[in-house]
This record gives structure tokens, sequence and C-alpha cells, in this order.
């Protein structure tokens, strides 16, 4: 397990970019990530798009953006092959849509540079989320209160795609979840490690089936089996 660790004097970044046909988004969210200031590696991971999302990545490939492109899988087995290909001392995890903006990485990255955490989960719930129906919020409130409860977090917002994540702790564990459940792994064997994890508040733009959003109910119920089989999960001594 490991312990707390000092400030980041020169960190370098990871930023892990799951994508499957997102041709309308991914230019966006790389340009986005492009205009950061940071010492950052982009690694995108495209998990068998048929659109033309590997062409839009391909066409922005240079020094810092690494693509990875496997058969679809799901969105954990491309944050898995994502995690395998980071050489950062943070890992970010950023989705190829614009409900969660690139921007916020330097806020996201902050807690864990100036040594108050280990994880930093991007919650949508600690403001407002204009749009958001009351479908949607209900579910993310079961999942994580139950996900609380089961693993003595405290959180508001566990199924949050927007989180930093130290590397250290990402070298003591394997992503085993294919699909959304993911999430849920992340936050099981991030706690059960004994990080420190914080949220602070990522601004969120949701959108609809229509306009391409992939989680639905049924990712709901893998959600909910996760949490009873990652209750169970203990780092190894």
């Amino acid at each position: 397990m490991s312990a707390p660790q000092e400030p980041h004097a020169n960190p370098h970044i990871s930023v892990v970019v799951a994508a499957y046909n997102e041709e309308d988004t991914i230019g966006a969210v790389l340009d986005a990530l492009g205009e950061l200031d940071l010492d950052m590696e982009v690694i995108v991971v495209n998990d068998g798009s048929t659109d033309r999302t590997a062409a839009i990545i391909e066409s922005r490939t240079g020094p810092r953006l690494q693509l990875i492109s496997k058969p679809n899988g799901g969105k954990g087995t491309a944050l898995r092959a994502g995690f395998e290909a980071a050489s950062g001392s943070i890992i970010v995890i950023q989705d190829a849509d614009v409900e969660l903006s690139p921007a916020r990485i330097p806020d996201l990255i902050a807690p864990i540079l100036a040594g108050d955490a280990d994880v930093v989960f991007g919650s949508r719930f600690l403001e407002p989320v204009p749009g958001l129906g009351w479908e949607r919020r209900l579910a993310n409130w079961f999942l994580t209160m139950l996900s609380n409860i089961s693993f003595h977090t405290k959180l508001t917002d566990m199924e949050t795609a927007h989180k930093a994540i130290r590397g250290t702790y990402v070298q003591q564990f394997t992503l085993e979840a294919t699909r959304f459940d993911v999430e849920v792994e992340l936050t099981a064997k991030l706690s059960r490690l004994g990080a420190r994890i914080i949220e602070i508040p990522s601004p969120y733009t949701p959108r609809t089936v229509a306009e391409g959003k992939k989680i639905g109910f049924g990712d709901g119920i893998h959600a909910v089996q996760a949490i009873l089989r990652w209750r169970r999960w203990r780092p190894q001594t």
C-alpha cells in the first residue's frame, strides 16, 4: 500500500482518452487538450470505432499524441490499454465527448501536485447541472451511495469520467472491467489501496442519446453487480 507522497516538482501528465464513435467531438477534445500548458502526453485509445474517429485522431498525431487502435471491447478495456502505455507520474482520464471539459484538467491535478490528495474526482454534482433529467440524477445518487457504503468513501459522483490519479497507485493493480463498470473498479481499488480521494467540481454539459450518449439502464445494472463484486477486493500484501 502506498503512503502519502511529497508534492511533485516537475510532473509529467498522461491523459488517457477512450474513444468509440466520437467523430463529432473528438477533434474538439484534442484541440482543447493541445491548448493546455502542461508537460503532457495524450494517449487516445480508439476502441474499434466504425466512423471517422480514427481518421480525425490520426490527422492530429504529433510528439504529444499517441493513438492506440484496438477492436471494440468497451471503456474498461480501452482504459486498460491506455494505462499500460502511460508514462506519467499522474494519470488523467478524459472522455472523448465534450460533457466534461479538458480545460478543467489543471484544476484536477492541482491537489495532487500540492501533496493534498492521491486521487481527484471531478464531481458533476457539486454545482447545479442544468438540463440533467431526474432519472440520471437518481441513478447516479443510488450508485454513488451504494459505492460509498461498500468502499467507505464520501463521494458525490463515483461515476464521473474525470479522474486524476497518482501514477504509483495505477501501477498497483490491473483493470479487469470491460464496460462502464470500470468506474466502480477504479473507486474500489483506489479506496482499498488507501489512496486519499477528494472531489472538486467539474462543470458538466450532459448530452442525449441522440447526441451520442452511450451509457444506459443496462450499464446501471452492471455497476451494481460490479459494486457487489469489488467490495471483496483487497490489495495483495
